[in-house]
């Protein structure tokens, strides 16, 4: 029988030869031992796949993969494909744990929690202009209580922020991944609002580790996080539609747990149109105003807020407060 460690780390690598080496080394120096990295070098030009390979030589623990360019979503499908551990952490090739203790406390966790799917933590961003390190505010310390259900956990997750659109910072069940196939849509902007749209879908066993050692770098220059545009904003709307259209297969209860989820996502719509560099799309606007009606499903304090905004000032008004307040 082929040995399977705890964890399966996939980092997607494309031209980060400057900051590589700051990732791969705060996998190497963790005190848990139990993993296995899969470096996925997605058509790089720069040195990024000698240096990924420089790791492999020195630990039997790193695998490279090399693959042409084909985007985020491709190389995390196939570090899916390829991870033979029992749970999937995603690590950004430019970002770093900086707690070597980081992996031993969350497998801690999760032998106190066998029966988990999913484990959500924290993050810290980084802004590297000005050497800033921004703690993420949310209380990630919340523990389960017994006799608590699947569903009144993640109602409190989302009521507080704690289920956020992000693979970064979820330990995930890979047999849980593999055999509901979660894998990344390819060709898409914001891939991991659509993944995390689908792991919430199937109603998993969730718990929270109180950590915020995932080090989100920021400000980083030719970063396709860094810019958000009309091709971006297009695919936020496609998901947010496509979600009001399966949730009419859903229980009530459920339901109102999955659309909340994605009424926080419609935020980022109402904020970004007002955008300087999309205000005067009239076409962004109309569809965005027409799916008003997910701000009902406001398990979310954000969602709530901004709901009883909209009912006294307005769509319009509303979205251009929203977007002054986030700048």
């Amino acid at each position: 029988m082929e040995y399977s460690p705890l964890f399966s780390i996939i980092i997607p690598v494309f031209n980060v030869e400057k900051y590589i080496n700051e990732c791969l080394d705060s996998v190497y120096v963790q005190s848990f031992k139990d993993y296995e990295v899969i470096l996925v070098n997605d058509g790089s030009s720069d040195k990024s796949g000698q240096i990924c390979e420089s790791y492999t030589q020195n630990d039997s623990r790193f695998n490279v993969i090399h693959q042409i360019n084909g985007g985020l979503s491709a190389a995390r499908n196939k570090g899916i494909i390829e991870a033979k551990g029992l749970f999937l952490l995603f690590l950004d090739s430019d970002d770093y744990w900086n707690d070597e203790n980081f992996l031993a406390g969350l497998a801690k966790l999760i032998a106190f929690n066998p029966e988990t799917d999913v484990v959500n933590f924290g993050w810290t961003k980084y802004f590297q202009l000005k050497d800033q390190f921004v703690e993420d505010t949310r209380n990630y310390s919340i523990v389960q209580k017994i006799g608590t259900s699947v569903g009144e956990m993640i109602i409190w997750m989302i009521e507080n922020d704690l289920f956020i659109a992000s693979a970064c910072n979820k330990c995930i069940r890979t047999e849980f991944v593999k055999k509901n196939q979660l894998l990344f849509k390819l060709g898409i902007r914001s891939e991991d609002m659509e993944w995390c749209g689908k792991v919430l879908y199937l109603m998993p066993k969730m718990v929270c580790y109180n950590s915020k050692s995932y080090i989100y770098r920021q400000q980083r220059a030719n970063s396709i996080t860094a810019t958000v545009d009309y091709v971006h904003v297009q695919n936020i709307i496609t998901m947010v539609k496509n979600a009001l259209l399966l949730s009419h297969s859903l229980p009530e209860y459920t339901k109102n747990i999955y659309l909340s989820y994605f009424a926080v996502q419609y935020l980022t719509l109402i904020y970004n149109i007002s955008s300087k560099e999309l205000r005067t799309n009239l076409n962004l606007y109309k569809e965005t105003h027409e799916m008003r009606g997910i701000l009902k499903y406001d398990l979310n304090k954000k969602v709530k807020i901004v709901r009883k905004v909209n009912t006294f000032l307005g769509f319009r008004l509303t979205s251009l407060l929203l977007y002054q307040y986030i700048r």
